[in-house]
């Protein structure tokens, strides 16, 4: 009787455990299908953390500008006490743009790469140059960052550049050409006919040498204008890399190009446009300015896809001293 007492006893219990266990799976369920239904509401909440809804307001003092002149980005957005501005452009075949690294310089900004300015600023000076064609459309973009990052704003506008060659810009009155008066051509007699000169002496066969050399590599002062050489950064820094190319041989270069790695987070391939030919002797001063700088060495290579016959291959090649950030 005693023994049939204990197993009823027994059995109620563990009939119990499983109805318990039963409810205990069932809430876990329960919660894995709220969590599953949650998901997406959670991550829009977080993701909706990060951003700054009220774009930014960016316009040209010219909408439609010649190419080599420059042109004032102004931007209208909230009051912002920390943080940077960074501008960028759209690659597009033949076109680069030049920011200031002085007060009376200017360097290239490779194309989609994000150019720092501090968030007190609310404009930019450009200078947009176009190579090898006539005219172009450049979408440009301003984006804001906090410095917790938690703040993202972010505007675009666009600007229209021409050289002197292409066609009349809208808003300009085109000029009236006069047709050429036609002149009469003196006609010499043959006592008076100049002798005939001679033939001038053929001119001794040579070959081009394009030599790059290291100018520097710093910052500008924005109160004195003065290049400040130095290896060590901060992330909002905008820096300089200077660099000098000259033809040290005997003949014209021809058309000729150059590219650049440089050490920015991330790294960032910079493809020139083509440049116009050097003479014996002529050189020509590069300055590439690029924003968030990262360890690494900034490097350039002229005439990378051996276009030129050169006299030697081997001062092509440049690379800086090794960049550090902090």
């Amino acid at each position: 009787m005693n023994a049939e007492g204990r197993n009823g006893i027994g059995s109620v219990g563990n009939i119990i455990a499983i109805i318990g266990f039963v409810v205990v799976v069932a809430i876990g369920l329960w919660g894995a299908v709220s969590a599953v239904r949650l998901a997406p509401k959670m991550f829009a909440v977080i993701s909706d953390s990060f951003k700054d809804e009220s774009p930014i307001a960016l316009e040209s003092s010219e909408p439609k500008v010649r190419s080599g002149d420059p042109l004032t980005l102004a931007w209208q957005d909230a009051k912002r006490d920390s943080g940077l501005y960074t501008i960028s452009y759209n690659c597009v075949d033949g076109v680069e743009i030049q920011a200031p690294v002085s007060d009376t310089a200017f360097g290239i900004i490779p194309c989609a790469m994000p150019y720092a300015v501090a968030a007190t600023d609310s404009s930019l000076k450009l200078i947009p140059l176009l190579h090898g064609k006539t005219e172009a459309t450049i979408p440009i973009a301003i984006e804001y960052l906090s410095r917790d990052g938690s703040k993202i704003a972010t505007g675009t506008t666009t600007v229209s550049v021409y050289t002197s060659t292409s066609a009349t810009p809208v808003g300009t009155t085109p000029t009236t050409v006069k047709k050429p008066v036609a002149t009469k051509t003196a006609v010499v007699s043959p006592a008076t006919k100049p002798a005939p000169r001679p033939a001038p002496a053929p001119k001794p066969a040579g070959k081009p040498d394009l030599e790059v050399r290291f100018l520097g590599i710093g910052t500008t002062d924005p109160y004195t204008g003065a290049f400040m050489q130095r290896t060590s950064f901060a992330p909002h820094e905008v820096v300089s890399f200077k660099f000098d190319v000259i033809n040290i041989g005997t003949a014209r270069s021809g058309a000729w190009g150059f590219t650049a790695e440089l050490p920015t987070n991330p790294p960032y391939h910079y493809d020139s446009p083509t440049q116009s030919s050097l003479n014996r002797g002529d050189h020509v001063e590069f300055t590439l300015t690029f924003s968030m700088p990262q360890y690494g060495n900034a490097t350039v290579s002229v005439d990378p896809y051996n276009a030129v016959r050169e006299i030697s291959e081997g001062n092509n090649t440049l690379t800086s001293p090794t960049v550090s950030a902090y």
